[in-house]
C-alpha cells in the first residue's frame, strides 16, 4: 500500500440544508420530510484533495455544530439540542455517505460534536496530530465573514499543522 504525503488528514464537513421542497443544486446526503441535507461543490472538492493527500494513510472528518449559529450550516437543526445520539447517529451516516462516495480507498474516521467549529477541530487536531487541514473556503457572503471572521481564516493562524484551503467555487 502507498502511502500519500500525508499519513493523517483532517477535512471539516459544512453542510448545506434545504426546505423539503427547494430545488438543490448541492449533492444530498440526506432528503426527510424535514428538509435536505447537502455538502456544496468546495466541500467535495476538499474531500477529494484531502483523499489524494493521505493516500494509504486516514480522514479524520469533523462537522461541528456552533451553539450561536444563525444559519444551520454546520448541521441540521435537529441536531443542535446538544447533538443527541440520535442527530449525531444520523450526522455520522452522512459524514460516510460522503467518504463512500469521495474517499473510498482511504480509511476514514469520524467525528460530530457539538461546540464552536474552529475549537472543535483544534482539539481534535491536538489529539489525532493530523498532518494537515484541508478544508473549503466558507460558502458565507463578505459581510457575513466581516463580522464573524472565518474558521478558514481563524484556523491558518492557529493550527498546529499546514492547513490547506480551497478558494470557494473551484471548478
Amino acid at each position: 500500500m502507498k502511502i500519500g504525503e500525508f499519513s493523517i488528514v483532517l477535512v471539516p464537513i459544512e453542510f448545506t440544508t434545504s426546505a423539503p421542497g427547494d430545488a438543490v443544486t448541492d449533492e444530498v446526503l440526506e432528503r426527510t420530510d424535514a428538509g435536505i441535507t447537502a455538502i456544496g461543490p468546495d466541500t467535495v472538492q476538499a474531500l477529494e484533495l484531502a483523499a489524494r493527500l493521505a493516500c494509504g494513510g486516514l480522514l479524520l472528518l469533523v462537522h461541528a455544530r456552533s451553539h450561536a449559529s444563525e444559519h444551520a450550516t454546520w448541521t441540521s437543526a435537529e441536531a443542535s439540542d446538544g447533538l443527541a445520539a440520535k442527530a449525531r447517529q444520523r450526522v455520522t451516516g452522512m459524514l460516510r455517505i460522503a467518504a463512500r462516495r469521495h474517499c473510498p480507498a482511504v480509511e476514514a474516521h469520524y467525528f460530530v460534536e457539538a461546540g464552536e467549529p474552529l475549537e472543535v477541530i483544534l482539539r481534535i487536531t491536538q489529539e489525532h496530530a493530523p498532518a494537515a487541514i484541508v478544508l473549503a473556503a466558507s460558502s458565507r457572503g463578505r459581510l457575513n465573514r466581516a463580522f464573524h471572521g472565518s474558521t478558514a481564516d481563524k484556523l491558518i493562524r492557529r493550527a498546529p499543522c499546514p492547513v490547506v484551503v480551497l478558494p470557494s467555487n473551484v471548478v
